[in-house]
């Protein structure tokens, strides 16, 4: 059973890899204004919207590791560690720096921090599965209303510890010495992680053109089909570009919450380059229901504040 199905996901994948390829070379071909068009506002967007968000909180967030900063910052956060029961103060850590660090750069340290035995495997694959934060500085840059930003980012935040919560909730109280002594070992180099950002913000741009190039087969879909509710399928691809379309919408602004906090099919492509402790229909599921439980949580706070 397992061999058949294996062999049907790699039919598909193959299928889907010969589609893509029809798709772009087709477009390039009898609609290329469309898809340059398109490539042009990925690739805009990328430059003005997420690559100076990420290099200043990829920064920022290296240097607090690497120097150790880290463990006196999230003293800050201290009563969390009383409901987010990781198992070592190093994967606290990193859920706390995950919310500025933003995904792929999260999934990122959590392979290092692993790799280097100074997180536990149970510590990682539950960070693998909540710690998928939006860049907060992207919210507010591409929502531009502040009050908006806020409740949206909130519901965010707070979907995805509800999330770690339910994954930790298990665990027993660690042993505070070996806490400790993980925590003072870090052998994280500063110039070893920042060397890793040219392919990480390389790696975002790629996906980012790929998924437009997509967003380009949908909306000429759409306008050759007259189904115009088609093209509600970018939605789910890009995050920025959903957003951006969604905040002009009274109505579809409650979707906002689902759409960040599902993070885009664009973001889980880069995630999943880099996934090696769960699965990707893991890491799917988990993003899900943090999407349901942040659109929750948002229309609670809108009828609350607004």
């Amino acid at each position: 059973m397992l061999i058949k199905y294996q062999l049907v996901k790699n039919t598909l994948y193959k299928l889907l890899i010969i589609l893509f390829i029809i798709i772009t070379f087709y477009l390039s071909i009898f609609n290329y204004n469309l898809l340059y068009n398109n490539i042009f506002i990925a690739l805009d967007l990328w430059l003005y919207k997420v690559f100076p968000s990420l290099l200043i909180f990829y920064l920022i967030s290296t240097l607090l590791i690497t120097t150790k900063t880290i463990n006196y910052v999230t003293l800050l956060f201290y009563p969390l560690k009383y409901i987010l029961k990781f198992n070592t103060s190093n994967a606290f850590n990193l859920f706390i720096l995950s919310v500025f660090l933003g995904n792929p750069s999260t999934t990122s340290y959590i392979n290092d921090y692993y790799e280097n035995n100074l997180i536990t495997l149970r510590d990682a694959k539950v960070l693998s599965k909540s710690a998928s934060f939006i860049n907060p500085l992207f919210v507010f840059t591409v929502l531009e209303n502040k009050q908006l930003a806020a409740l949206v980012y909130l519901a965010h935040l707070l979907s995805n510890i509800i999330v770690a919560i339910i994954l930790t909730r298990s665990n027993k109280d660690s042993n505070l010495c070996n806490i400790v002594k993980r925590a003072n070992n870090s052998n994280i180099s500063f110039t070893t992680q920042m060397s890793k950002f040219p392919s990480i913000i390389l790696n975002i741009a790629l996906n980012m053109v790929l998924s437009y190039i997509v967003i380009s087969f949908t909306d000429y879909i759409a306008l050759i089909s007259n189904l115009s509710y088609f093209s509600y399928i970018n939605y789910f691809i890009e995050v920025s570009r959903s957003v951006y379309i969604l905040k002009n919408s009274y109505i579809c602004i409650y979707f906002i919450p689902f759409i960040l906090s599902f993070n885009g099919l664009c973001i889980h492509m880069q995630v999943r380059m880099q996934l090696k402790l769960i699965t990707y229909n893991n890491y799917l599921c988990y993003r899900l229901l943090s999407s349901m439980i942040a659109t929750f949580i948002y229309i609670v706070l809108s009828m609350i504040i607004i």
